[in-house]
């Protein structure tokens, strides 16, 4: 007995330890005029943080938005270029930064305010299928960023 006992409980740290250490799934997806690479949760993974909580838009490693060409991006004119994601969620929209700092994976909201990074806003919309997990697709009107049964649009429109 007190080896199936010990076997139990090695198999259960062993399993647990598994799912803490997650790797996230990095997944790239292109539209006509921008390409986004993300960290993808496991599946039942909440990943969306608590309101005016920064984050990179997905798990792991900065969220990478690639702009083809100039266009606006959440309502704003930014250059072609390579840039990190940040987003902020609050109940009715989103508060949406694009930086030029592709490499931090800590994120100082403050010096990304200062540094007049460009920001938009996304408003919070409803998903009446429900999406396991969390994913950004490249659709017609921009990128659509989906978890459980809500979603936010970022317009992406080209200039």
């Amino acid at each position: 007995m007190k080896q199936m006992t010990s076997l139990a409980l090695a198999l259960l740290l062993a399993f647990g330890a598994t799912a803490k250490n997650h790797k996230p799934t990095h997944v790239t997806v292109k539209g006509e005029n921008v390409t986004v690479t993300y960290g993808q949760p496991a599946e039942g993974e909440n990943v969306v943080p608590a309101n005016g909580t920064a984050w990179h838009t997905g798990v792991g490693e900065p969220t990478i938005v690639t702009l083809n060409k100039g266009c606006m991006f959440a309502g704003r004119q930014v250059n072609p270029g390579t840039y990190s994601l940040i987003t902020v969620p609050y109940k009715g929209e989103w508060i949406v930064y694009l930086t030029n700092e592709k490499d931090n994976n800590e994120i100082d909201l403050e010096k990304v305010k200062s540094n007049n990074m460009l920001y938009g806003f996304a408003i919070v919309g409803k998903n009446d299928k429900g999406v396991d997990g969390y994913k950004i697709e490249a659709v017609n009107d921009g990128l659509l960023v989906s978890w459980d049964h809500s979603n936010i649009m970022i317009p992406v429109k080209p200039w």
